[in-house]
């Protein structure tokens, strides 16, 4: 099957939502400014998906600061950080760099964050989508746009494939 009919299969099988993305991208092709600007939006898009291939690389300040939070086996703040290893790693000693650190691993997809009476909270994946969802007043299998996810990502900080991973395991 070549890919133009293996993509029409796609779109069909997937009814209703199928038909809405079809007819989107027929408006993005048919013209040349937007179709140019698309298949741009789609180079970044395949150059992106291709580095989930490989996990992310992570130093080894993130991997101490990892591991702890996995020690605790509850939610830490920046501060949780600065106090255990601001002694001993005089870099984490500093608020903007416990927070550097912490971000860095909220952005590569190891840790969620959430905010919870006005203090920020580093937490596993699955407790910051949990969370959120909980603010949301929804279950995992009440998400069903794209702007759910979306909200999802803004909330937990996390990129958009780690949630939908996250929900995917909470029964999306």
């Amino acid at each position: 099957m070549d890919e133009v009919n293996m993509l029409a299969s796609i779109l069909k099988s997937m009814d209703k939502e199928g038909k809405d993305l079809a007819k989107e991208i027929s408006g993005i092709l048919i013209d040349r400014q937007t179709k140019s600007l698309f298949l741009l939006r789609l180079k970044e898009f395949k150059r992106e998906t291709s580095k989930l291939k490989q996990p992310p690389k992570i130093a080894k300040v993130e991997k101490m600061v990892m591991e702890f939070v996995l020690e605790q086996k509850k939610p830490v703040t920046r501060d949780d950080i600065i106090e255990k290893f601001g002694k001993t790693h005089k870099s984490l000693q500093y608020e903007t760099h416990a927070s550097i650190t912490l971000n860095s691993l909220v952005k590569k997809g190891f840790l969620g964050k959430s905010k919870i009476e006005g203090v920020i909270y580093f937490m596993l994946p699955e407790d910051a989508v949990s969370h959120t969802l909980s603010v949301m007043g929804k279950l995992a299998g009440d998400i069903k746009t794209e702007d759910d996810i979306l909200k999802i990502c803004k909330s937990t900080g996390m990129p958009a494939i780690n949630v939908i991973s996250v929900l995917n395991e909470l029964g999306y």
